[in-house]
């Protein structure tokens, strides 16, 4: 018994396995996204606090939010542009300029984030509840000590090669 369960590892690390010739079902996760884009919820997301606790009122530094993400200031400045350009948020700065840009999530922007968090809230709850709330939990205990095993793999590996 032990040498085929071997095998049968061996078979999907290699890629050798009979799941290669079951069909390939993609799950599109832009299908969720009514209200706005991937890439702008995630934008948004990230500005609003996780769109839970930001407010019209507050202010995002461009310089402060490139710092923070790790994110270059170009790539920050052309999400901005875009998010913008759509009405989600305002583009403004202290003084004339040289004391810095910030940005403010518009009321739309608030409206389109938090209405996007509900569906996709609503979406993890159906799918949840579908799986078994049980069966999800031993999902993410088996997951995380999949995760443990991996780490002392790799961290094995690093010695062995010091």
């Amino acid at each position: 018994m032990p040498q085929e369960n071997n095998t049968n590892t061996e078979l999907v690390l290699t890629g050798e396995s009979r799941l290669e010739k079951l069909p390939a079902r993609k799950v599109s996760i832009q299908k969720l996204f009514h209200k706005v884009s991937v890439l702008d919820y995630a934008i948004m997301w990230f500005l609003a606090d996780k769109a839970e606790s930001a407010d019209e009122s507050r202010k995002f530094y461009l310089k402060e939010l490139s710092e923070s993400s790790g994110i270059h200031m170009h790539i920050i400045t052309e999400m901005v542009l875009r998010l913008r350009d759509k009405g989600l948020v305002e583009w403004k700065h202290d003084g004339s300029g040289e004391n810095g840009t910030y940005i403010r999530i518009t009321a739309a922007g608030m409206q389109a984030v938090t209405e996007q968090r509900d569906i996709l809230k609503n979406f993890h709850s159906n799918v949840i509840e579908r799986f078994g709330g049980e069966r999800f939990i031993k999902l993410l205990n088996e997951m995380s000590a999949f995760e443990d095993i991996m780490s002392e793999e790799i961290e094995r590996e690093e010695l062995e090669n010091e």
